[in-house]
């Protein structure tokens, strides 16, 4: 074999190792395969988690569960358990899937709620890393339960240091940042009475707060039951703040009016997209219970707010004009232009429509 032969079968090679290293984390435990080893994970094991580890680090009672819950069996062959590790949630598992299965086979509510049952989790989540493979979270410990406090050094964070785009809002359940883009973008934020809507928002307002105190970012805010939920921030926070349906249509009615001003200075200076400045700040437009003008406001003011929000939302985004709209029922008929599409981004909150 040549040299020009053998290039392409070595960079082959070294793409194909790449991709196993991303996929198998090398530093997980595999499956132990000795008495010995066996029983000192388990005595090394949570008790909380003992159940777990006995079934998925023992290829015997690994290849037992799958058969209970026939996932497997000595005449098709069973699924193969190959590497398994704490996780701050509870246990981590990767295994390869059985001949013929697919992760349909694993991510049902029923065959994850099985598992669960097995091996005392709570919850069992599944996702496919690549073709073949499984990835089973088991989760015995609630990282959200606790609220997490905004820890912000005020002498050392400036506008600067907010990235708008990736703006934190909360903590991940693997307790990573959750960043949410607000600069081109849009937000729809749905859940039920009392899922902690107001929460979000108040959350994200703390994310942007750096940028909003140097004016980077200015925020009007459409508090329509009577400026209860936002209303200390009136005069402090909010550069224009509206309680009521008149002063909310107002207000979209200005901002309308600023995003077709920023439109022409745009178009004189040849731009395509703004990059906010303190002269020319992202203007953040919140409107909480949104559904207060869209569906149960005055016939007129419903069409009049969902013309300015739908004007808003499709051409605000370039001029450095965002929509943040919450929302307790997330059907179409409550969604401020009518459409949820027009929201780049979605967050829901314990709803009842699952499928919207």
């Amino acid at each position: 074999m040549t040299v020009v032969n053998m290039v392409p079968l070595a960079a082959s090679a070294v793409g194909a190792l790449a991709f196993m290293t991303y996929l198998l984390p090398w530093g997980r435990r595999p499956a132990t395969t000795t008495a010995e080893g066996f029983a000192r994970e388990l005595e090394e094991a949570p008790a909380v988690l003992r159940p777990a580890v006995l079934s998925f680090a023992s290829p015997a009672h690994s290849q037992l569960m799958f058969a209970l819950l026939k996932l497997g069996s000595p005449e098709t062959g069973f699924p193969s358990v190959e590497w398994w590790d704490y996780s701050r949630h509870g246990l981590t598992v990767d295994l390869l899937m059985g001949a013929g299965q697919t992760l349909s086979d694993w991510s049902s509510e029923d065959v994850r709620s099985r598992i669960a049952d097995h091996v005392g989790a709570d919850q069992v989540t599944a996702e496919s890393p690549a073709p073949g493979w499984v990835r089973l979270e088991l989760r015995v410990h609630d990282t959200l339960a606790e609220a997490v406090v905004t820890d912000i050094d005020q002498g050392t964070v400036t506008a600067a240091g907010v990235d708008l785009e990736a703006v934190p809002a909360g903590v991940r359940e693997d307790g990573t940042p959750w960043l949410l883009r607000i600069l081109y973008s849009h937000i729809l934020i749905a859940g039920a009475t009392g899922s902690g809507k107001g929460s979000v928002l108040w959350s994200i307002l703390a994310g942007l707060g750096p940028a909003i105190k140097a004016g980077f970012v200015d925020v009007w805010l459409a508090d329509p039951k009577g400026g209860v939920e936002f209303g200390v921030g009136e005069n402090k926070l909010f550069v224009e703040f509206a309680t009521d349906a008149t002063t909310i249509l107002a207000l979209l009615q200005k901002a309308v009016h600023e995003m077709q001003e920023r439109q022409a200075r745009m178009r004189a200076a040849g731009l395509r997209k703004i990059v906010p400045t303190q002269d020319e700040p992202l203007i953040l437009l919140i409107i909480d219970e949104a559904a207060a003008l869209s569906s149960y406001a005055e016939r007129q003011e419903q069409e009049t707010f969902r013309r300015l929000t739908g004007q808003l939302q499709s051409q605000g985004r370039a001029v450095g004009v965002s929509v943040i709209a919450a929302v307790q029922d997330p059907p179409k008929r409550s969604c401020p232009t009518g459409n949820c599409s027009r929201h780049v981004s979605a967050c829901g909150w314990r709803n009842r429509h699952r499928s919207r």
